[in-house]
């Protein structure tokens, strides 16, 4: 009797069915190592609990969201709290968050059109992440922070690290501060007064 491979036999069946015009459904788990929710959920319970010997693991729910196992683990204690865990169906790798891309996508140009508002409309921070004052570089810190970062803030945040006389030409007196329609606010601004004065929403 000759063995042959399941690999070779899902390719023939493949052609078979495309030579016949009939598509020929297969299951992912022939071609790939999947295995089931539950075993899954067994190993990831396993691990959790591993690391956690002294805890009540038990495991609520196991279902799929987009390709993945959706895993609800009991981690016990009065108010009865549980912990989600993505996993792949391989049961190779976890993750306790799933982002979506579009969603991601979305929230970025909402950033960028926030910071070219604040372009178009003249406004400058400035700060000094490196100075030598540690409550003038934290605090240089959170408004970065605040605003998200300093990615696509060109033009709107100026570093005064190292360039005092020259910030203090601009009449910078402390730092951070904010110079808006010729008026210079000092310290940390939070993002309702831009919304509130500057018009530009998030």
């Amino acid at each position: 009797m000759v063995l042959i491979n399941k690999t070779i036999i899902i390719f023939l069946s493949l052609l078979v069915g495309f030579a016949a015009g009939i598509f020929v459904p297969l299951e992912l788990g022939i071609l790939e190592d999947y295995k089931s929710g539950e075993d899954v959920a067994q190993t990831v319970l396993e691990t959790y609990q591993k690391s956690n010997p002294n805890a009540e693991l038990n495991i609520l729910s196991v279902d799929e969201v987009n390709d993945l196992y959706r895993i609800r683990i009991s981690t016990g204690g009065e108010e009865g709290t549980y912990q989600t865990v993505y996993a792949t169906k391989d049961g190779n790798k976890i993750s306790q968050e799933v982002l979506d891309l579009e969603e991601i996508n979305m929230l970025i140009d909402r950033r960028i059109d926030f910071f070219d508002c604040l372009r178009e409309n003249n406004v400058r921070i400035f700060g000094a992440i490196e100075a030598e004052d540690t409550e003038v570089a934290q605090a240089s810190l959170l408004q970065l922070q605040i605003l998200g970062g300093t990615e696509h803030l060109d033009n709107i945040y100026i570093d005064c690290s190292g360039r005092k006389e020259e910030c203090a030409e601009e009449g910078i007196s402390n730092l951070p501060s904010l110079v808006f329609r010729g008026e210079v606010l000092h310290g940390v601004t939070q993002y309702e007064w831009f919304e509130e004065n500057v018009g530009c929403t998030l």
